[in-house]
């Protein structure tokens, strides 16, 4: 059959010029169909089966002897069937030749179904569609041509009996992709499909496949069509609905992952972030369905959209605020009711339905949580209650509710690690990707709950640990600190704009440890909020809070009253809100913001005092010169005596310098090794405002104290 196999790939061979791309596709022609014909007719004359068809089967028996095969002529689109003559009859062998015109018809039909096709695929490929990170509705109408012929065959239909592709009646193809031959986007900037075919098959169970990589499957459900935006990433859309959801897919770097949108209000949730290569999500009856591939093993994992409620938050709630809390022992309440003392959190409920922790605590494991978060723990919210001691949050959240107003509710989680310096919580660590976990299950249930979800900063207590860090190390370590955890949060949240501020305060223990008389961290911790108030906020020093007398943790009311001064903060830095709607309020510390000098005389200006500038001794002893050092362009220290405020209203300090040389003034920044931190002891300075705040936690005032910090003087 050589020569008739020869004749069908010359007739029908790809390119013009065969096995030459270059040369343009070719247009099967007419003339070497026919010529197929002849060559069939004259293997017949060479097979050794007849010289030529006979007319009838019993013609064919009656000429030829048992076991001896025949051709009999066809009719219509065939040329001949095979015989062979078995016990004197003839037997059809099931084998038919088929003639001359069926094969014209039969090409003439393909080539002009692939013209249609190939006309459809074009005409889609050049229209442009959205394709952000937060892509809009799209409408994709494949509803049969109005007083078309019956339909007798389609690749699947959706819930509606509509199909993209399907063949009538009466022979003819057709393809349709919207109600006036376009499709339609709505809303956001556009992009072109630049990869793959615009076209997807959805198999029985839901599954998506592009047409270039598995023809042939068919779908029973969805609508079968992919976005392919300019970075080769398909975004699959499926009218399967459990809440007007639309699956899509995200770039990650190297990797693809998952997400959902609902349709009718516009938010979306990211499903799966850094956790292998997620592809072709689908919508079940109740969430979304996807294929993982990590390494060499491929998975289906599966997400449930269908539990609601899980928030447990109040009536009326339409937004719920997330903030993470990272850092040391501090940050975990180490001791907070004092060593091996009780674990009864003194605060309680504060605000049930409004102030919420996971299942597992605001601060699980009572010291950080050192596995990975699971559903287990991360399915639920309850009333915040501190079960594993007090830390910043129960008050720090209780005094956010007025930021977020009647129609919020906030939820914050303590993570980190006692002990543990920026190398061992940073990005890469399992506190990191849990607060990652954290986020994204807080924004699940909130999307669960059909609320909004924000996340307005990220509280870090830290420093002990890298006590010994230089200034530029320890500001480097921030600036990658808050910068990692942006960007992985602008990729959750589907928010290129996304601005995450880290509020933190400074460490004040270092002398605790008896290695170090002064420390650069806090210094860094200041310095990063000047320089950057939009993604830093330093609340304050921690030498005025009370701390336990064994060691660097502060006690219950210590915790609770810097909790107080986060929520602050917290509320200057939410009074207000960007274009891209993050917050941008201003908030300062009180701080030494410049000084001169005038031969000995010394003068230093304040910035972010409330009211008059104060010196208080009752609440901080004095440590000498109310805590002011002065050191020389050679680090000696000079002498200084004669402290005093020369302005209260205006927050101006002189003090008296023992010889007149440019230096450095240091203001909370010397301290015995080995003395213990807080009010008595350690690094402190004796300057506070005049702040009207009053605590919640036992009625006193809630001044600004001066932070450890230095200025030169020239």
């Amino acid at each position: 059959m050589g020569a008739v196999q020869d004749a069908f790939n010359i007739a029908f061979r790809d390119f013009v010029t065969a096995g030459i791309p270059a040369s343009g596709e070719y247009e099967p022609d007419k003339a070497l169909i026919r010529a197929i014909g002849p060559i069939i007719e004259q293997l017949f004359a060479v097979t050794g089966l007849s010289d030529k068809p006979y007319e009838t089967p019993e013609d064919g028996a009656a000429a030829t002897t048992d076991g001896d095969l025949f051709w009999v002529k066809g009719s219509g689109t065939e040329a001949a069937r095979l015989y062979k003559k078995v016990g004197g009859v003839a037997v059809d062998q099931g084998i038919a030749i088929p003639s001359t015109l069926a094969l014209e018809s039969f090409t003439q039909s393909m080539i002009d179904a692939l013209a249609l096709i190939n006309q459809s695929l074009d005409a889609v490929s050049s229209r442009a569609i959205q394709g952000s990170s937060k892509p809009s509705t799209f409408s994709f109408l494949t509803q049969p041509l109005a007083g078309g012929a019956a339909r007798a065959f389609d690749v699947g239909s959706d819930s509606d009996g509509f199909s993209p592709l399907w063949g009538d009646t009466e022979g003819a193809v057709h393809i349709k992709f919207a109600a006036d031959d376009t499709i339609e986007a709505v809303g956001g900037s556009r992009r072109s499909f630049t990869h793959g075919y615009p076209m997807v098959i959805v198999d029985q169970d839901g599954w998506g496949f592009p047409l270039e990589y598995l023809p042939g499957k068919s779908f029973t459900y969805g609508a079968p069509v992919v976005h392919v935006d300019d970075d080769g990433y398909g975004f699959p859309v499926d009218f399967r609905q459990t809440k007007d959801y639309i699956t899509f897919s995200v770039s990650a770097g190297d990797h693809s992952d998952v997400a959902v949108m609902d349709a009718p209000s516009g938010r979306s949730l990211r499903l799966t972030y850094n956790d292998g290569d997620n592809f072709s999500p689908t919508l079940t009856n109740t969430g979304v369905r996807w294929v993982r591939q990590s390494g060499s093993s491929v998975s289906v994992r599966e997400q449930t959209l269908s539990v609601q409620g899980a928030t447990n938050v109040a009536n009326g709630v339409t937004t719920l605020w997330q903030t993470i809390g990272i850092g040391q022992s501090n940050m975990q309440g180490a001791d907070s009711y004092g060593p091996g003392g009780a674990t009864t959190d003194p605060d309680g409920v504060l605000a049930s339905g409004r102030t919420m922790e996971f299942l597992f605590g605001v601060n699980p494991g009572g010291n950080g949580l050192a596995v990975p978060a699971t559903e287990a723990v991360l399915g639920t919210l309850r009333d915040m209650q501190s079960d594993n001691g007090t830390t910043i949050f129960p008050r720090m959240l209780f005094g956010l509710l007025p930021a977020v107003g009647a129609t919020g509710a906030l939820v914050g989680t303590a993570l980190g690690q006692s002990g543990a310096g920026y190398s061992g919580i940073k990005k890469g660590s399992i506190y990191y990707a849990n607060a990652l976990a954290t986020i994204m299950a807080g924004r699940r249930l909130a999307f669960n709950d059909n609320m909004n979800h924000r996340v307005p900063f990220f509280a870090n207590l830290h420093g002990e640990a890298d006590r010994g860090a230089f200034l530029a190390d320890y500001l480097g370590y921030l600036y990658e600190w808050q910068n990692d955890f942006q960007t992985d949060l602008r990729a959750i949240l589907l928010d290129d704009n996304y601005v995450l501020p880290f509020l933190l305060s400074q460490m004040s223990g270092w002398t605790y440890y008896n290695d170090v008389a002064r420390s650069e961290v806090p210094l860094a911790q200041l310095k990063c909020a000047i320089d950057n108030p939009a993604k830093f906020i330093c609340v304050g020093p921690r030498y005025h809070l009370p701390y336990w007398d064994n060691g660097v943790h502060l006690t219950r009311e210590g915790q609770r009253k810097h909790g107080e001064e986060f929520a602050r903060a917290g509320r200057a830095l939410m009074s207000s809100f960007d274009a891209n709607g993050n917050p941008n309020g201003a908030y300062s510390p009180l701080r030494v913001a410049s000084g001169s000098r005038s031969g000995t005389t010394v003068t230093l200006t304040t910035a972010g005092k409330v009211g008059n500038l104060v010196i208080d001794t009752a609440l901080i002893s004095d440590p000498g010169n109310f805590g002011i050092t002065y050191r020389d362009t050679s680090g000696n220290q000079v002498a200084v005596s004669n402290v005093q405020i020369a302005s209260a209203s205006a927050g101006t300090i002189t003090f008296t310098i023992a010889s007149a040389v440019a230096g450095v003034a240091e203001i909370a920044m010397r301290g015995t090794p080995g003395a213990a931190p807080g009010a008595i002891s350690g690094a402190r300075a004796c300057f506070r405002d005049s702040s009207t705040d009053i605590s919640a936690v036992d009625g006193s005032p809630l001044y600004k104290h001066i932070c450890h910090g230095e200025v030169a003087i020239s």
